[in-house]
């Protein structure tokens, strides 16, 4: 199972956890030996991840995951069972998918339709962290 690690910072601004994100993902290795990878938004926000491959093995799946516009970003460990359904909702609305992997059908289905009602209606077993860089907002779940 893969391995996600984030630090943000809502007052200190400039703060560089580069240092702490590396050294926790060599923790992590084992949980995903098939990738890894850090972003920033070079402010207040770092994350990073190791993957393990399982439902897309190129690297379009890697992860942190960004939106199309660069306005969203993503971290996501587990596995959501419908993806299907709201994958053909959002190619019905024109996103155009780059993997096959559920964690880019989170990414857009946050965007689209906000955590609240994600929540509610994807089943499965997960964890992420979904990160707006133009409202500098955070939502973990």
């Amino acid at each position: 199972m893969c391995g996600i690690v984030g630090s943000y910072h809502y007052k200190n601004m400039g703060v560089n956890d580069t240092s702490f994100i590396k050294w926790a993902l060599t923790t992590m290795h084992h949980r995903g030996p098939d990738s890894n990878g850090i972003w920033t938004n070079q402010e207040n926000y770092f994350t990073g991840f190791v993957r393990l491959s399982i439902r897309d093995l190129s690297e379009n799946g890697n992860q942190p995951m960004h939106s199309e516009c660069k306005n969203y970003s993503i971290t996501f460990n587990g596995e959501i069972y419908n993806t299907e359904n709201f994958k053909s909702r959002l190619e019905k609305n024109g996103v155009q998918f780059k993997s096959t992997t559920d964690t880019e059908v989170l990414l857009y289905s946050l965007i689209r339709w906000g955590a609240e009602y994600v929540l509610q209606h994807f089943d499965g077993i997960f964890a992420f962290a979904f990160y707006d860089n133009r409202q500098n907002k955070l939502i973990l779940a």
